[in-house]
């Protein structure tokens, strides 16, 4: 058990990047932070789900970071595993009401109002958000926590 079985696990997996010792620093939006024991990114849910799965086994913490973005990280790092959200976690999908869109975790929240606006939806880029204001910093969907930016419960456009 432990991280050294984690790696053989998860080193090969479909989806699945895995980097040993990766400076964390490399991974956020203020390019601060020290190693972490595993750097793993999935890019699909099926991924992810069976990297958890594989740490939960072995018994090596984790945390997922999203893209990083807002994200401080001490220069001592993480002992355990970092997951990082990969391609199926930067769609956009829009409804069929034409209305309504689903978005990822990993989203970039300036290429999410550029894509709401590209069919003609509006409202989302005068959202309020969380932190310092991801259309500058190129944060996620996930910095602009709805509740927060007053849109929960809310139609928007």
């Amino acid at each position: 058990m432990g991280l050294f079985n984690a790696v053989m696990a998860l080193s090969g997996m479909i989806d699945t990047d895995v980097v040993e010792d990766e400076r964390l620093a490399r991974h956020t939006s203020y390019r601060i932070g020290g190693k972490a024991d595993l750097f793993v990114t999935c890019h699909s849910y099926h991924a992810l789900r069976r990297a958890v799965a594989v740490l939960d086994r072995e018994q090596v913490p984790w945390v997922i970071i999203g893209k990083g973005s807002n994200l401080l990280v001490a220069d001592a790092g993480y002992r355990g595993a970092v997951i990082s959200l990969g391609r199926e976690f930067q769609r956009t999908v829009v409804a069929e009401d034409g209305c309504t869109l689903t978005v990822g975790a990993g989203v970039m929240f300036a290429r999410l109002v550029n894509d709401a606006l590209s069919r003609g939806l509006s409202g989302l880029e005068a959202a309020p958000v969380l932190g310092p204001d991801p259309r500058r910093t190129g944060g996620p969907r996930g910095s602009a926590i709805l509740w927060t930016a007053g849109l929960l419960g809310q139609r928007r456009g």
